[in-house]
């Protein structure tokens, strides 16, 4: 089997000083598209090959494509020091920044230099997006303190996922650990230890400040500025000695329904242990036989590597199907009222509301919704729609599905076709004969979207006027399935509204759940067509996906070729500003 490619990067940090890192690339075939990065931080006295770092970056790269990038911090590893400073004949740091030792802030600016790196204007035009931080033990505290400050800047910058291994949350236990383990050391400026530094382990000294400043982060407070819609997993030993066992419990607390905790029985902090400190009580986490450690001896307790586990449940806890029923969960309701609605005889119908907006609050719920054809809606369901103040349909199918499917009048709600393609076919199962050669790639959906932003533009202008002129009223959009018209329509009205990509895509992704139970009707409908393509299972599935890397995707499309939601509206849609800010406030809300 081929190697992944890694290879070395240098990154600056400030005029005089850069950081190391081994960035992993996934193999071509199999990369995401836009590129998707996930940055891998360790702790203190570590580097960046240490513990699960490199066998996770691997993992990462081949099981799902991301791109790894695991660096060093400045003054660790093989990355240079942060400071300029002066020694006295101890080889004791007394004047510069070397004095204060590494401090989080110096961590933070570390992250932040190679979130710039990545995500800035590439010299090949391609653009990163961070997916995951990766945080062990003090590099967890840096991510969440560089996170804060990077969103209190950017309301839109969001990582979607991080990832806490080992983390403090009673900082000021540090300091009482130090007092225990170098007695005297404040009164000394400081302690020694060895560090990784340039492949091996040297002496060096730590100065006081490093551990008062890192004792004294109130990390309740650094949670606090952490967005609410990015989803935490912890990973501890239950023989961690070095952090207390508390600490996972007030992560759990303090990140509320967004937090995953796991707990590997009989591993330590770095994730160790030996066979003499196995319990012997049942896990409820299934694993494999723990890896014998390299640095085990004959003489000394055989030592078990648990790391390969952490990385076993960080793959699954990111696998895409868990990661949008988890989305789903935390999100179905809005307030207390369901997202989903139960709309006898429609599949997929749910609210386009209450998503948090940077700065202004939320989108108004109750007032746009999205779902499949509603061609058998029952009486129950007509009746739920009038309930929910919905007065206005728009159907963007075309007059060839229309005659195959037929329409259906609803008694009290007003109905507007208005097709993205008047006479094309653009079903499902009629993108996969048209498309057929993308359904084996990344590429398919990409190509179908931007034919639907270009031919859609009457259609969207039709219903944004109407979101215009009837501030208050419900409409439902629609196509066949509702998935690939209206999803563009429905992610160009968040886009617009200030609504951040990575949600955006995710809300794309519940169509998947909305269709479940339509999968029967759409693969019976399909198979009987005279025209049908012999697709097996795996592609009848593509076709019925709403895969968040084809949002992405398309997303890309909307901001490189057409200048962002907004840009769309105004442009091609031929609404002004004085319009387009009407809309905002008509689908905006302070609170929920």
């Amino acid at each position: 089997m081929a190697e992944l490619e890694e290879s070395t990067l240098q990154i600056p940090v400030t005029g005089t000083s850069s950081v190391v890192g081994t960035l992993t690339l996934p193999f071509e075939t199999n990369a995401t598209n836009p590129p998707r990065l996930v940055i891998i931080c360790h702790g203190s006295g570590g580097h960046r090959n240490y513990c699960y770092h490199k066998l996770l970056s691997r993992e990462l790269a081949t099981v799902y494509g991301y791109f790894v990038f695991r660096f060093d911090f400045r003054g660790c590893g093989e990355s240079d020091d942060h400071f300029v400073t002066a020694y006295n004949e101890e080889s004791r740091p007394v004047s510069g920044e070397g004095a204060l030792g590494r401090t989080l802030d110096h961590d933070a600016q570390d992250i932040d230099a190679v979130v710039n790196h990545f995500t800035c204007n590439r010299d090949n035009g391609e653009k990163y997006i961070i997916e995951s931080i990766v945080g062990h033990s003090r590099g967890f505290l840096a991510v969440l303190h560089f996170y804060g400050e990077r969103f209190a800047h950017e309301p839109l910058f969001k990582i979607p996922f991080l990832i806490n291994c080992s983390s403090r949350f009673q900082s000021h236990m540090l300091a009482e650990k130090r007092d225990r383990e170098y007695p005297g050391w404040r009164d000394k400026g400081g302690y020694g230890t060895q560090i990784a530094r340039y492949n091996s382990y040297v002496s060096t000294f730590i100065p006081a400040n490093e551990v008062l400043d890192l004792s004294a982060r109130n990390v309740q407070n650094m949670i606090a500025r952490i967005p609410k819609l990015t989803h935490i997993l912890s990973i501890y030993g239950s023989n961690d000695t070095v952090v207390s066992l508390e600490d996972m419990g007030h992560f759990a607390n303090a990140f509320g329904d967004r937090h995953t905790l796991i707990v590997i029985p009989d591993a330590d902090h770095n994730f160790y242990g030996t066979a003499d400190s196995r319990s012997g009580s049942p896990s409820s986490v299934p694993s494999p036989t723990p890896i014998l450690s390299p640095l085990s001896t004959p003489k000394s307790p055989v030592r078990l590597n648990y790391n390969p586990l952490v990385v076993q449940q960080i793959i699954n806890w990111i696998r895409p199907e868990i990661v949008c029923e988890r989305f789903n969960r935390r999100h179905e309701f809005i307030g207390f009222i369901p997202r989903w609605k139960e709309i006898s005889g429609i599949h997929n119908f749910r609210d386009l509301g209450g998503w948090p907006i940077a700065n202004l609050g939320f989108v108004k719920p109750g007032l746009i919704y999205r779902c499949a054809d509603p061609q058998n809606i029952q009486p129950a369901g007509r009746n739920a729609m009038i309930q929910l103040g919905i007065r206005t349909i728009f159907d963007l199918r075309s007059d060839t599905e229309l005659a195959r499917s037929g329409f259906r009048e609803i008694e009290g709600i007003e109905r507007f076709h208005v097709p993205v393609f008047r006479t094309r076919d653009i079903s499902p199962e009629a993108l996969a004969q048209r498309y057929q050669k993308y359904f084996d790639s990344k590429h398919g959906f990409r190509e179908v979207y931007r034919e639907i932003l270009t031919s859609g533009v009457d259609s969207y202008r039709a219903i944004m006027a109407s979101l215009l002129k009837h501030p208050g009223e419900g409409v439902v959009i629609h196509c066949t399935a509702g998935k690939d018209r209206t999803g563009v329509i429905c992610a160009l009205i968040l886009l617009f509204l200030g609504v951040d990509e990575d949600t955006v895509a995710r809300e794309y992704e519940l169509t998947t759940i909305g269709l479940r139970h339509f999968k029967k009707e759409f693969i019976k409908s399909f198979k009987a067509r005279e025209s049908a393509l012999a697709i097996d299972e795996d592609g009848i599935n593509n076709m019925l996906s709403s895969k968040y890397e084809s949002m992405l995707q398309s997303i890309k499309i909307i901001n490189e070729e057409f200048g962002g939601a907004y840009n769309y509206f105004k442009n091609q849609c031929g609404f002004t500003d004085e319009e387009l800010q009407t809309i905002s406030r008509n689908l905006v809300v302070n609170t929920l």
